[in-house]
């Protein structure tokens, strides 16, 4: 199964390359590959209007680009005959993702030339790779994709029909959990898949996971859960909520079974250690395996 071939590049305002990513054995483009895009970008959207751009060119191949709030603008060489939704939701999605990993003040480039310019911000994007790398992946769309992406509809597999009569159990646990973190109100339960085309899936959350999870901040964690390798037995992963305003910290414990308790917390508070015990006694307490 090959992958659809695709060019993308994250440029500063002044065309400087400050992401670049191929897929479907695409080479990496050359310096001159990259200014011409992003020169292509700039001055369509010098003519037109609106957030959001696309180019059709006679080679039968498009290039869309989006511009964020900080500057930074988003460009994606792809088929022509790829949708239009789709194209557009994976440059939104990846604008996202940049945001909850780096913080939007990280990717501001007006304030990115008093703090060390291009140079620093390639540096943030670095951390995004995997996520924006996951979610891309046309292979095996991952299932935080907005609409447009993810192939909707799909038939179970015999081990997540497994995991819905889990489905109790996994609402005990979260409860249980969300009891004694009476300072964190977005706790889950997500079971992981590795390996290429690995995925999350929510078996149970908090109300306050679901209100607050359902647009970026859900897609960044759901970004970072699918790509971030996890620990031995846990992880805690800087991330930024809020539409990437709010500096938070994504705790993972396993608990077995390629299941995870998840918390976002915002502050010191519970530091992974207080977490993991706290995990381990609400397990102890439930059995739950």
């Amino acid at each position: 199964d090959v992958a659809m071939p695709r060019l993308l590049c994250a440029v500063d305002p002044e065309g400087r390359s400050l992401l670049t990513r191929t897929y479907g054995n695409v080479a990496t483009p050359s310096f001159p590959t990259v200014a011409l895009l992003a020169s292509v970008a700039a001055y369509a959207e010098a003519t037109g209007t609106g957030s959001l751009r696309r180019v059709s060119c006679d080679d039968g191949f498009q290039i869309a680009f989006r511009r964020a709030a900080g500057g930074v603008r988003w460009v994606l060489a792809t088929a022509g005959r790829e949708d239009e939704t789709r194209v557009d939701a994976m440059l939104m999605m990846c604008e996202r993702i940049a945001e909850g990993v780096c913080g939007r003040d990280a990717l501001n480039c007006d304030a990115g030339e008093r703090r060390g310019g291009a140079q620093r911000m390639k540096m943030a994007l670095g951390a995004c790779v995997a996520a924006i790398d996951r979610a891309m992946d046309t292979r095996a769309p991952p299932s935080f994709a907005p609409f447009g992406v993810h192939v909707m509809n799909r038939t179970k597999t015999e081990t997540e029909t497994e995991r819905d009569d889990d489905d109790a159990s996994a609402r005990t646990f979260v409860e249980g959990l969300a009891s004694a973190l009476p300072t964190v109100d977005r706790v889950a339960m997500v079971a992981t898949t590795s390996g290429s085309g690995g995925d999350v899936e929510i078996l149970a959350s908090t109300d306050g996971w679901r209100h607050s999870m359902c647009g970026a901040d859900g897609l960044v964690a759901h970004a970072v859960l699918a790509s971030v390798p996890p620990g031995p037995d846990a992880r805690d992963v800087p991330v930024y909520v809020d539409d990437g305003t709010t500096p938070a910290r994504l705790l993972t414990v396993s608990v077995g079974k390629g299941r995870e308790a998840a918390a976002i917390a915002v502050g010191p508070e519970p530091t992974l250690t207080v977490f993991r015990a706290v995990v381990k006694l609400t397990t102890s307490k439930l059995s739950y395996h």
